[in-house]
């Protein structure tokens, strides 16, 4: 890199600032003659020409955003969608708690034909048409961290009548209040999914007083994510 810097001002800096900018066109022409006067100097041009070509095409191949930033871009803009998904969801549950108890009801919509939106769906989360078809109207809640936040448009693609309450850093000991007020307003879904653990461990305790709070009567999904460290 030192020995770059140090032919380029040699050769490149110094020169260009010394120049008579008046005299560019008469030494553009110079310099394109078979017996220029600059000589051999003129191979001088051609590592020049390749170092500009280089910090060009790096310049345009570097990302412009951060990973980072473009997460965070996204997990906002997820939180937006899941929370107006969220009213309609809620206005939703009580009649796809009815529908999903209704065994004759249930097996009727599995023999139903898949709409082209529904195909798209169920082909681009390699589903098959009965396992789409079971679960895209299942009553569901969703208690999580960002994990959940940057996949919730994921799941409420999938899962139509999907809850989501997802907030970045929560922590395991923060579900129970969210839990217990969902709970109080008819709102707990019989199908609950908890993604949490990334934040902090958990203990025995923190997770059974999670489960207390949901309470009997409801199927509990819980995922936690791992990262390997080695």
């Amino acid at each position: 890199i030192m020995v770059i810097s140090e032919l380029s001002y040699r050769y490149i800096e110094r020169p260009l600032r010394h120049y008579r900018y008046k005299n560019l066109g008469r030494s553009i022409y110079e310099f394109v003659q078979r017996d220029s006067e600059y000589g051999w100097k003129r191979l001088w041009l051609i590592p020049a020409l390749l170092l500009i070509g280089i910090s060009v095409y790096g310049s345009a191949i570097s990302p412009t955003k951060d990973p980072k930033n473009v997460l965070q871009e996204n997990i906002a803009k997820n939180e937006s969608t899941a929370n107006a998904h969220n009213k309609a969801a809620l206005a939703k549950q009580k009649k796809a708690k009815k529908l999903s108890a209704n065994d004759k009801r249930m097996k009727k919509l599995l023999k139903k034909k898949l709409t082209v939106k529904q195909y798209k769906i169920a082909k681009h989360y390699g589903l098959t048409k009965r396992q789409y078809l079971t679960v895209y109207q299942q009553p569901l809640t969703a208690i999580g961290d960002s994990i959940l936040a940057d996949n919730s448009h994921d799941l409420q693609n999938v899962f139509t009548n999907a809850y989501v309450s997802a907030a970045v850093g929560r922590q395991i000991w923060q579900a129970g209040d969210v839990l217990t007020q969902l709970k109080r307003k008819g709102d707990l879904a019989p199908n609950v999914l908890i993604n949490l653990g990334t934040n902090s461990p958990m203990t025995p305790e923190q997770i059974n007083s999670v489960l207390k709070s949901i309470g009997k009567d409801h199927q509990v999904f819980w995922v936690t994510t791992h990262v390997p460290t080695r």
